[in-house]
């Protein structure tokens, strides 16, 4: 394995409906090929590309890594046998209402920050998947743990010689899509979310969304989607900006050859 070069999300094909709506939203951030919706790059050399499959024969949803010679697919499931329920105060909307209400607000989306999931774990530590996918990705991807300390690893999109260490990261380079992966504990329901930056002021969000868990100190709010799946959809509304936050991690790339960051 060189470098990631695909982050795949599958989604189970009897549920195309709902999916044909949720990417239909995504028509402005995204191009079609080979049967796949690939979200766009602020740079087409950034690795790993991040698509979207709604073809999957198995059901719910996996998350597949793909490199030049090697595959690794993880099941976006509760494997703790606990049930928890969370603490924040939201409440569904389907898919249709969501449509319905970008269009009578002339809401449109223009760029995917990040997508990511969240895995339920209440034991210590985090979820062994996402620790061997620390300890399997690291060397092959950029990496990073969160600043702050939490369990919310991200990848950032990544030139291949700044993934191989032949060349410095530039982090002051806005690198869209990113991909989260964070350990759970709030709830015992897996989240694939998608954080996404929108033609519309976050002063509105709460009026608009009061379903919604509005982020007053992000200025973001998540959208809960009632959906087919056994597993929560986020969509998260950010107002649309020209920058990035890519510089919050350096210093924080994560490298298996380290047996202290792991």
């Amino acid at each position: 394995m060189s470098y990631l070069t695909e982050v795949c999300f599958l989604f189970d094909k009897s549920k195309y409906p709902f999916m044909n709506k949720l990417f239909e939203l995504f028509k402005n951030i995204t191009e079609v090929a080979n049967s796949k919706i690939y979200l766009k790059r602020t740079n087409n050399q950034f690795f790993p590309k991040i698509t979207l499959d709604n073809s999957s024969p198995e059901n719910g949803v996996s998350v597949n890594f793909t490199s030049d010679n090697n595959s690794k697919e993880i099941q976006i499931i509760n494997v703790t046998s606990s049930e928890k329920l969370s603490n924040e105060l939201y409440s569904y909307i389907s898919i249709d209402e969501l449509i319905n209400r970008f269009n009578k607000n002339n809401i449109s989306i223009k760029m995917m920050d990040h997508i990511g999931f969240n895995l339920p774990w209440f034991s210590n530590g985090i979820h062994p998947k996402i620790k061997l996918l620390r300890k399997e990705l690291s060397e092959y991807c950029l990496y990073h743990k969160f600043p702050s300390g939490e369990p919310w690893d991200f990848i950032l999109p990544g030139l291949k010689e700044e993934i191989k260490k032949s060349k410095a990261i530039n982090y002051d380079l806005i690198r869209k899509p990113k991909l989260e992966i964070v350990s759970f504990d709030k709830c015992s329901k897996p989240i694939i979310q998608f954080d996404v930056t929108c033609t519309f002021s976050k002063d509105k969000f709460k009026d608009i969304f009061p379903e919604g868990i509005y982020d007053s100190n992000l200025g973001n709010i998540w959208i809960y989607l009632d959906n087919p799946f056994e597993i929560d959809f986020c969509l998260v509304l950010n107002e649309e900006t020209n920058g990035d936050w890519s510089n919050y991690f350096k210093g924080n790339r994560l490298l298996s050859s380290d047996p202290y960051s792991i």
